[in-house]
């Protein structure tokens, strides 16, 4: 679905989401400027990538288990607790 999608407003809904995760969904002017993208913009892509991501552990593998490690400081639990917190 999003194959033929900008990389920038790949990049700039994944930055948006993780701040709505990390409960700091401001977007200022500066985030605007500096990605190009109004919020409105982004919203429908987070919806998309949240979708993607309810069931990640069994749709998308590979990259559920490549974000658990620490190294990547285990994003894949805040993410999940997220998406759990939202369904309750």
């Amino acid at each position: 679905r999003l194959i033929s999608s900008p990389p920038s407003w790949l990049a700039a809904g994944a930055y948006f989401l993780s701040r709505i995760v990390l409960k700091d969904d401001q977007w200022s002017l500066k985030h605007v400027y500096y990605s190009g993208y109004t919020r409105e913009q982004l919203l429908p892509l987070v919806l998309v990538i949240c979708e993607n991501c309810k069931d990640g552990e069994s749709k998308h593998n590979s990259i559920w288990n490549k974000y658990s490690d620490l190294k990547y400081q285990q994003s894949r639990e805040v993410f999940s607790q997220w998406i759990e917190s939202m369904q309750s």
